[in-house]
């Protein structure tokens, strides 16, 4: 029998150098990449009753922004030095149909000329006689609750992210799921991710209005707890695309 070798090192090198931020027990903590250190950066159960940080963003400028389990409201931030939480989603509703939480799915945020600090997020929407489907809405992080519906459709939108801006106007980009996957084994049976398409779709935000229709930017892109990502200075978008049936 010939066996053939195979070169199974990762064609992707492992990041060496920089700083890991995650949710660990009732704080977040930060691993050096470098040499491999560990601490708790933020403890969020100090003032808070003991809740637990289950998504964690970083943002721009060295703050932090979280949701979790058993906690009092819902989004929050804080800067990373020192915790200092103010609440961006407290308990209600955004809408008459339409609830003010993550649902602990993947959320954004970027700090704006023209709004300040925002976050990009998908919320629950519940209308009678429909099936709960989630909207897109952008809302300061001041803890106003000023919000701005970005999509308003019976559609599942995630995963949104926000992108450049040029005075303002700002781009926000999701997912808007186009198939749901197939289980071959037993097709009866959805299997537990979507393909969609990345959408785009500008905003003033100094009207908080919609600037025309969203536009397709990419498709055939496979949704997941985290689809899009952008870089710090918001000049590419990372996401996971399907080619030849495979991720």
């Amino acid at each position: 029998m010939l066996f053939r070798s195979v070169d199974f090192s990762d064609p992707i090198p492992v990041l060496k150098t920089g700083t890991l931020i995650y949710p660990c027990l009732q704080a977040i903590c930060e691993k050096d990449l470098a040499n491999g250190a560990q601490k708790t950066a933020l403890v969020t159960s100090a003032t808070s009753g003991g809740e637990q940080p289950s998504m964690v963003v970083p943002m721009r400028g060295g703050d932090i922004a979280y949701d979790g389990y058993n906690m009092v409201n819902g989004m929050s931030w804080s800067p990373l030095s020192v915790y200092d939480q103010t609440t961006v989603l407290y308990s209600g509703q955004l809408t008459s149909h339409c609830g003010a939480a993550t649902m602990l799915r993947s959320f954004d945020t970027a700090a704006t000329a023209a709004a300040g600090k925002m976050a990009a997020f998908a919320a629950p929407c519940f209308y009678p006689g429909e099936e709960v489907h989630t909207d897109i809405f952008l809302v300061k992080m001041d803890g106003s609750m000023d919000s701005i519906r970005i999509t308003d459709d019976a559609k599942n939108e995630y995963s949104p992210v926000i992108g450049g801006s040029v005075g303002t106007d700002v781009d926000v980009y999701y997912v808007v799921n186009t198939t749901e996957g197939v289980n071959f084994s037993t097709p009866s049976i959805p299997l537990f991710f979507y393909t969609g398409n990345v959408m785009r779709q500008v905003v003033d935000l100094a009207t908080k209005s919609l600037v025309g229709p969203p536009t397709v930017f990419a498709k055939g892109v496979v949704d997941d707890t985290r689809a899009l990502s952008v870089n710090e200075n918001y000049t590419k978008i990372a996401f996971v695309k399907e080619v030849g049936g495979e991720n």
